[in-house]
C-alpha cells in the first residue's frame, strides 16, 4: 500500500476486485483452500480499507467499490466457501459505509454478474448452475463508473448488481 500510495498519490476509488472461487461439498474442502478463500475476498478488502481509507477520511471524499456475487445469497450447490465470503464482504460493506458516511466516503458492492475470465473458462455454461454464458468484462464499465463517481451523501451502503443498471438502481 505504501508503495501505492507513493507511487500514484493519493487514492480517491479504491475497488477491491480480487476474487478466488472455491467450490466442493464440505467435506472435501481443505481447511487451507477456506481459509484462501476467506483471505482473498474477504481479508484482502478489510488491508486495502485499512491502509487507503485513512488518506480518504483526510480529506473527507473517496468511493470504495467492492466486488461481491450474487452467490452471497443464493443457494448454490458446492459453492459454501465462495457464497460465505461474498456474504461476509457484503456485510463488511454495509457496516463499513455507516462508518465512513461522516467523512464523505462512498461504500458499496457492485456484483458484475457472470463475467469472462479464466475461472469462467474453466466452467463452461453448461456446468452454471443457471446455464448462463459469461459475459465480457467491458460490460461492468457504464455501472461501475456511476457508482464510483458517488459521495456518501448520495449513494453508499448500497449492495448492486450491474445487470440491474438502470433498471432498478440507480
Amino acid at each position: 500500500m505504501e508503495r501505492a500510495l507513493s507511487e500514484a498519490g493519493p487514492i480517491d476509488v479504491l475497488i477491491n476486485n480480487a476474487g478466488f472461487m472455491l467450490a466442493g461439498l464440505i467435506t472435501e474442502i481443505e481447511t487451507e483452500q477456506w481459509d484462501h478463500a476467506m483471505a482473498v475476498n474477504v481479508r484482502g478488502p478489510f488491508l486495502t480499507c485499512k491502509y487507503i481509507l485513512p488518506g480518504m477520511m483526510d480529506r473527507r471524499q473517496g468511493n470504495v467499490i467492492n466486488i461481491t456475487s450474487r452467490s452471497a445469497n443464493r443457494d448454490d450447490s458446492r459453492r459454501l466457501p465462495y457464497g460465505a465470503s461474498k456474504a461476509a464482504l457484503e456485510r463488511f460493506t454495509l457496516n463499513l459505509a455507516v462508518d465512513m458516511k461522516p467523512y464523505n466516503i462512498a461504500v458499496n458492492a457492485l456484483g458484475p454478474g457472470l463475467i469472462a475470465s479464466r475461472p469462467t473458462r474453466t466452467e463452461p455454461a453448461r456446468q452454471d448452475p443457471l446455464g448462463r454464458t459469461p459475459d465480457a468484462p467491458v460490460t461492468v464499465i457504464p455501472a461501475a463508473l456511476w457508482v464510483a463517481q458517488q459521495d456518501a451523501s448520495a449513494f453508499t451502503g448500497r449492495i448492486v448488481h450491474r445487470d440491474e443498471f438502470g433498471k432498478t438502481w440507480p
